[in-house]
């Protein structure tokens, strides 16, 4: 308890990014370990609804971190208490489903909520009585209050408006119209005179798109392990923040070997952030089995054969069919337009004119207006981006010979053909792919001399797939979260009983120091719709899921209970036999589906 006390003394409710230099190092040390220490040891609890809704969309902490609004298929905007995880509002009115939904990020109770009744309401969380509404012509995309002034952006169909709510009798004014649909508005997280909008477009040429800066790995703006990228975002212009640069990077602690505890020669898997049964990693997901330019092929497992088994390859040419074509079918990424306006707020209602423009990001992926975000200290943004990357050769011959079936196909609409043919037939190129489509998250300096640059970088597999990307209150680590089980993001099987249970990775904690992710969240049945940090280091997190749940990730309070023996790492006990015969039999299917799901990034 009194450690508790101490931290909460020392932490407050600060929420700026503070730099390790003086008197405030020891402030970010505190800061910094409470947050680690949160990631390092979770438990996590569903919130308990009754009825319970048919889809969690959007959710949002107050300020201080006591109440959390989410929003459902219901109609309803639920305030949920974060100590006791209970609901202690449902807020009605709604005639259909509110899309967003945002906490004042200084008045604990106050929010608002936009629906696709084209409706803007806001609320008091604490009486649950409607403050005000009103009607626009378009469902509502996005919403983001003023850190400052009473001014409350909204984006509507192809429009922009500024709204001084406070004021009796104020309307809405428009302040930016554009050619395609609004997708997210974004005001400075400390009322910095900025304001971030995207906007729909058409993805561009891949020859058109930058360049890749992860082809070796995570990008992190410092050394030569990138040189020689060339693009405008070239790493000997960038400069990375004393945040990052002066913080020690501090390795994830020893992973326990899924395969075969004890041992270190076979692959690992990042840590789950909750407890989970004796897993088995997908072997392909860590481990490749195409040989690729440069790259050493892997040993191959004693006893192991890449030809199928007798019997199985009508089920291996299925399965693999039906991977392929699920990832061919797939919808790309939205792509949007990410500008960055100066913005006056003492006269909100001025028009955002072209020089105002201040930056221009195009080809970035949007699939919810929390798939990009300020830093709490307002000095880095991240957003995902499409790039372009060179195809390995190999790969290509490697993919093309696992078609079963006949198929064409033109990935990049620009008279490059894939000609997949029968398994009496042989696979052929009729034209060499020279380029494809990549996708990263990348963290972008917004201010002092390396303002629009990019700092950092990590690829991203299932873009289409990514509905949120936060930064942590400490900017030390970011959420990736993702809203559907994607053959990609498969990470592994748990045995429960004699059955092995497929998990996907749901949800990713990256460091920022050096983009490698460090935490993840596998489940067997949740795909997130939305999700976001507490506000406070070390106060946990929360996500929303499609099925109408919510669920809090918290730090584990119980260990400090002088009765409660800790545990970082436990190995449970191992599967039965039949579970380890039954996952060697579909080892080979494994892999086949491996390369179906890496030839996703050839389908952009």
């Amino acid at each position: 308890m009194l450690t508790e006390l101490l931290q909460h003394r020392e932490t407050g409710a600060r929420k700026t990014c503070v730099p390790r230099t003086g008197n405030a190092g020891i402030e970010a040390d505190i800061r910094s370990w409470s947050e680690s220490d949160f990631l390092e040891y979770c438990e996590a609890k569903y919130v308990a609804f009754n009825p319970a809704p048919r889809s969690t969309i959007a959710l949002s902490y107050n300020c201080d971190g006591t109440l959390l609004a989410s929003t459902h298929g219901d109609h309803t905007v639920k305030i949920t208490s974060c100590d006791g995880e209970s609901v202690t509002k449902s807020l009605t009115g709604h005639r259909r489903t509110p899309w967003v939904v945002r906490f004042h990020p200084r008045e604990r109770y106050i929010l608002a909520s936009g629906s696709l009744d084209h409706e803007v309401r806001l609320w008091n969380a604490e009486t649950g009585e409607c403050l005000r509404k009103y009607t626009f012509g378009k469902p509502i995309a996005s919403l983001s209050f003023h850190y400052e002034r009473d001014v409350l952006a909204i984006a509507c169909g192809h429009k922009l408006y500024m709204w001084d709510y406070k004021q009796q009798g104020s309307k809405p004014e428009i302040v930016l119209k554009t050619r395609r649909s609004m997708r997210a508005v974004h005001f400075h997280p400390h009322g910095l005179p900025v304001v971030l909008t995207a906007e729909v477009m058409d993805p561009s040429e891949t020859r058109h798109l930058p360049v890749t800066l992860t082809d070796q790995g995570p990008f992190c703006g410092v050394g030569k392990s990138n040189a020689g990228v060339a693009s405008e975002d070239d790493p000997s212009s960038v400069t990375t923040s004393t945040m990052w640069m002066e913080r020690p990077v501090v390795e994830p602690e020893e992973m326990m070997d899924a395969t075969n505890p004890g041992s270190g020669s076979l692959p690992v898997l990042p840590p789950s952030m909750v407890p989970l049964g004796w897993e088995v990693p997908f072997p392909s997901a860590v481990r490749p089995v195409v040989n690729l330019p440069g790259v050493a092929p892997p040993p191959s497992d004693a006893g192991q054969s890449n030809d199928p088994e007798p019997g199985q390859g009508a089920q291996l040419a299925a399965a693999t069919y039906n991977s392929l074509w699920n990832i061919i079918g797939e919808d790309q990424p939205p792509r949007v337009w990410l500008r960055i306006w100066s913005f006056n707020s003492h006269k909100h209602a001025n028009y955002l004119e072209g020089d105002k423009l201040l930056l221009s990001i195009q080809d970035a992926v949007l699939c919810s207006e929390m798939g990009v975000d300020f830093s709490r200290c307002g000095r880095y943004l991240a957003a995902t981006m499409a790039c372009r990357a060179h195809m390995q050769s190999s790969f290509q011959a490697g993919f093309l010979r696992e078609i079963p079936v006949s198929m064409d196909w033109s990935p990049d609409h620009q008279n490059q053909r894939l000609v997949g043919t029968t398994r009496d037939q042989q696979s052929q190129i009729s034209m060499p792919i020279a380029e494809r489509v990549v996708f990263e998250v990348r963290i972008i300096a917004m201010d002092g001399l390396d303002f629009g640059k990019t700092l950092k970088a990590k690829r991203i597999r299932a873009a289409h797939c990514l509905t949120s990307v936060q930064f942590s209150p400490t900017g030390e680590h970011i959420l990736l979260a993702y809203g559907k089980k994607h053959s990609s993001l498969l990470r592994s099987l748990v045995a429960q009983q004699n059955s092995l249970i497929p998990l996907h990775t749901i949800m990713e904690i990256a460091r920022t120091a050096d983009m490698m992710v460090t935490q993840a969240l596998p489940s067997t049945d949740d795909e997130i719709n939305a999700a976001a940090f507490h506000p406070c280091p070390g106060g946990g997190l929360a996500y929303g899921t499609k099925e109408g749940k919510l669920r809090f990730v918290l730090a584990n309070r119980k260990r400090f209970s002088p009765f409660h023996e800790v545990h970082k790492i436990r190995s449970p006990a191992p599967p039965s036999e039949q579970s380890l015969r039954d996952f060697s039999d579909l080892r080979l299917m494994m892999h086949r589906t491996y390369l179906s799901s890496q030839s996703q990034a050839n389908a952009s």
